[in-house]
């Protein structure tokens, strides 16, 4: 018998595996995607436009582009709910009529019946209604 042993590797040696070495190829790899997402997009909204006006609806057609204006709508608070970040809120429409909604808040516990602050309209009506603010620092006070 001879003394000499073989050494086998049964796991693969990886190079630099620690956080900031993934965190670097990360980067690198969403770096190179970003323009090519960001030219799909950009040409996609360009021939939305460019079809309007050869169709001759220009300034007559609703925008299609996506924007970020929301209407906000005084409500007032109804109840609070079991669920810590809902409250049962209450606004009036033009013709006199009461709606009552959810709207989706932090954290409901400094929130009290009769309060009253602004919430902003979902896109679809089944959607709750989302509060985007600073929450009250103290129970019922605004």
């Amino acid at each position: 018998m001879s003394g000499a042993v073989e050494i086998i590797r049964t796991r693969e040696v990886r190079g630099p595996g620690g956080r900031k070495a993934r965190h670097t190829r990360a980067q690198e790899s969403t770096r190179v995607e970003k323009p090519e997402i960001a030219q799909a997009l950009s040409a996609t909204n360009n021939g939305v436009e460019e079809v309007l006006k050869q169709e001759g609806l220009g300034d007559s057609a609703p925008n299609l582009s996506v924007t970020n204006e929301y209407e906000e709508v005084k409500v007032k608070v109804l109840r609070v709910c079991a669920n810590p970040r809902l409250l049962l809120c209450a606004y009036s429409e033009d013709g006199g009529v009461e709606r009552r909604i959810l709207v989706r808040v932090g954290r409901n516990g400094n929130f009290i019946r009769g309060m009253e602050l602004k919430a902003i309209r979902p896109a679809r009506e089944t959607e709750l209604w989302v509060f985007q603010g600073r929450l009250p620092r103290l129970r019922g006070r605004w």
